[in-house]
C-alpha cells in the first residue's frame, strides 16, 4: 500500500469510526467463517453491502495497527470498497 493509499484508507477508517463502527468482531455463521478461512478481502468478501464497508474498515485497521503488508490485489479490493463506502 503506498502512502497515498494509506492516507485514503485512514480517512475512510476515521469517517467510519466516527459513525460508530469500531467493534472489532462481527458475528457470522460457521459456514460463512469456513468460507472465509484465511482469505484476504481480494479472495473473500461479505455479501451484504453494509457488512462489506465494516469488514474492509476493520481489516484495514488491523493491517495498520500491526504494520502488516498488503498485496496488490488486496489493496485494489480495499480501495474499491472504500470508494463504494464513500
Amino acid at each position: 500500500m503506498t502512502g497515498h493509499d494509506l492516507r485514503t484508507a485512514c480517512l475512510v477508517i476515521t469517517a467510519l469510526a466516527a459513525a460508530g463502527t469500531s467493534c472489532p468482531r462481527i458475528a457470522v455463521t460457521v459456514r460463512s467463517n469456513w468460507a472465509k478461512a484465511d482469505k484476504d478481502p481480494a479472495q473473500w468478501m461479505r455479501s451484504a453491502p453494509s457488512a462489506r464497508c465494516r469488514y474492509a474498515t476493520e481489516w484495514t485497521v488491523t493491517k495498520l495497527r500491526w504494520n502488516l503488508s498488503v498485496g496488490p490485489a488486496e489493496a485494489a479490493t480495499l480501495q474499491a470498497i472504500a470508494a463504494e463506502c464513500g
